[in-house]
């Protein structure tokens, strides 16, 4: 983990350059060498207590449309080496991302719930990659049936890659991923439990960096990511997490300061008026006043005049 720095906040203006919110959080995570402290062990069964989903009513769904921010973060000392081998002939090789995109329906892989999975090019030649795993808005709930699915390919990481717009030409960050997008079955946001064992289950299935485990949301995607920081703060199995239009306001008054032990960058629009922003303005301006301990990572980006897509 690089020095420790102060909470940034940042205002940014949408426009149509790459990369996008998710491609560019993730990128500064990496550069950032955000790690987690989780070993083998630590992703077995926990004794955290489980949390109630939080009964967002979002229905909206995302065309995440690329923006133009600006780091606040460089630290080039830290930076982590994520160059991919030109030594690919034991892994998956080369070509377009929808390529490597595989769907997988609750009960065929992973028996609770349905998800798609996105492996990057070379896996399989023995190296461990980061995880990279996205939670979808509640427009896009489902039962995990191959039908159901394909509501996950209207928005976000896993539109980018079933249509090739997978940022691998941009930079190497977005081939530097195993990326795994489940589908929520309940009616309400994704819960922490629910979070919590694919998270677990994920890190012993695929050939993964246990201490690069990164979780992104949009939504009530976001919303889960919060309430698993709620509930599972300390494990120390997740690196870093990207929320966009989340709501993380009881996870800040459950935690106060202490949340600033968890790398976060996250997103919202001020003229949101499904998921207000005061969910993301909340925990992220409280941890701006944080002093002891002072946040590890800890980034706000608004978007002027935008509402709930951004």
């Amino acid at each position: 983990m690089p020095p420790v720095q102060p909470l940034h906040k940042t205002t940014e203006k949408r426009a149509q350059t790459l990369p996008s919110a998710f491609a560019y959080g993730l990128l500064a995570l990496l550069l950032m060498g955000c790690t987690s402290q989780a070993t083998e062990e630590s992703t077995g069964s926990s004794d955290a207590p489980v949390m109630s989903e939080d009964n967002g009513s979002d229905t909206a769904s995302y065309d995440a449309n690329p923006v133009d921010a600006t780091s606040t973060v460089k630290d080039t000392a830290n930076t982590v080496d994520i160059h991919i081998s030109d030594d690919v002939a034991m892994g998956l090789p080369a070509g377009p991302s929808s390529e490597r995109h595989s769907k997988w329906p609750a009960g065929t892989k992973y028996a609770a719930q349905g998800f798609w999975e996105y492996l990057p090019v070379g896996y399989g030649n023995g190296q461990n990659w980061p995880l990279h795993i996205f939670f979808h808005g509640k427009g896009e709930n489902g039962s995990g049936s191959e039908a159901d699915l394909e509501k996950l390919l209207t928005s976000g990481p896993p539109s980018y890659v079933s249509k090739d717009l997978w940022p691998i030409a941009q930079s190497s960050a977005g081939d530097a991923f195993v990326l795994l997008s489940v589908q929520n079955p309940q009616t309400t946001c994704h819960r922490a439990e629910d979070i919590d064992a694919f998270i677990r289950w994920a890190a012993q299935q695929y050939d993964v960096d246990l201490t690069r485990i990164y979780l992104t949301g949009l939504s009530c995607g976001a919303r889960g990511v919060w309430n698993y920081l709620k509930g599972y703060l300390n494990d120390d199995l997740v690196a870093a997490v990207v929320p966009i239009a989340g709501n993380g306001v009881e996870t800040w008054e459950q935690h106060t300061c202490s949340l600033g032990a968890m790398p976060i960058w996250a997103f919202h629009g001020d003229a949101d008026k499904t998921m207000n922003v005061v969910g993301t303005n909340t925990p992220m301006d409280g941890l701006a006043g944080c002093t002891d301990p002072v946040p590890v990572d800890a980034i706000k980006t608004i978007y002027e005049g935008v509402g709930h897509n951004s």
